[in-house]
């Protein structure tokens, strides 16, 4: 992490973050090494109310997303044993099936008004009485839906290009949240992207026609636009000196584009 950022955090007063779901904890779309990561952190108490928590799983579920649901629901409840963990100076409270209806306050967020859900053809609607939580910044993330590319086949339903295991058509392919959604860590799409790597190094062994102009192509293209490219010296220019600032740490990162482009230049 960054220097400064940490120093924000550091010099940060919050005390509870609120994460909220608007369906239930089997809807939930993150992995279970995301959920897992929080109980990591010694300066976080993961308050789950258990109430909140299905005893059973439905039959309705296919066996993947039973699978994942099985595994998230084990750590959930695992934190709702904890209790309140009360040495631990941040609070973060997992709410599930409440959707926002209005950021309440004058001049700037100070309550956060919701309503009860319920799930119906995995939907979230709603259900029950609304209720409001103190809150000072609120942070928008209902989902990701990938941006249809004009002439490429798109899946509306999904949000994502449509693709057969990364192949969209000759020549064109798909990967991460692109290709399947926005579900896994970095990891997953970092397999992800060598899976396609190997389909892209399979089509160009049976490819015939013309040879094409590849990397010759690129680099004059970029001199066209006046792109200021870094080659791969010029990256190893950048990991030494992130790396020697580290003091200890793997790397302090450099986050301004004129440092990176100044190191990089030697």
């Amino acid at each position: 992490m960054c220097a400064h950022a940490r120093a924000a955090f550091e010099a940060s007063r919050i005390e509870d973050i609120w994460l909220i779901g608007r369906r239930g904890p089997l809807e939930a779309s993150f992995t279970t090494a995301e959920l897992a990561e929080f109980g990591d952190l010694s300066r976080v108490a993961t308050l789950v109310d258990p109430a909140q928590l299905p005893a059973v799983l439905s039959n309705a579920l296919e066996a993947e997303q039973r699978k994942l649901a099985e595994k998230n629901l084990e750590v959930l409840r695992a934190y709702a044993a904890r209790g309140e963990q009360r040495e631990r100076p941040l609070r973060l409270h997992f709410v599930f099936h409440a959707a926002p209806l209005a950021i309440l306050g004058e001049g700037r967020a100070r309550e956060l008004l919701l309503q009860g859900t319920r799930v119906e053809n995995a939907q979230a609607v709603p259900a029950g009485e609304s209720f409001s939580i103190p809150a000072d910044t609120v942070i928008s993330a209902i989902g990701y839906r990938s941006t249809p590319f004009p002439g490429l086949p798109f899946d509306p339903l999904r949000g994502v290009v449509a693709n057969a295991q990364g192949r969209v058509e000759p020549g064109v392919y798909a990967a991460g949240w692109c290709k399947r959604g926005p579900q896994g860590v970095i990891p997953a799409n970092r397999a992800d992207s060598l899976a396609v790597a190997e389909l892209i190094l399979a089509d160009l062994a049976i490819r015939e026609g013309p040879a094409r102009p590849g990397s010759a192509l690129i680099d004059s293209l970029l001199a066209e636009h006046g792109a200021q490219a870094v080659n791969f010296a010029g990256w190893q220019k950048i990991n030494a000196a992130e790396v020697a600032a580290g003091h200890g740490r793997p790397r302090e990162k450099l986050a301004r584009l004129e440092d990176l482009l100044r190191v990089a230049r030697g």
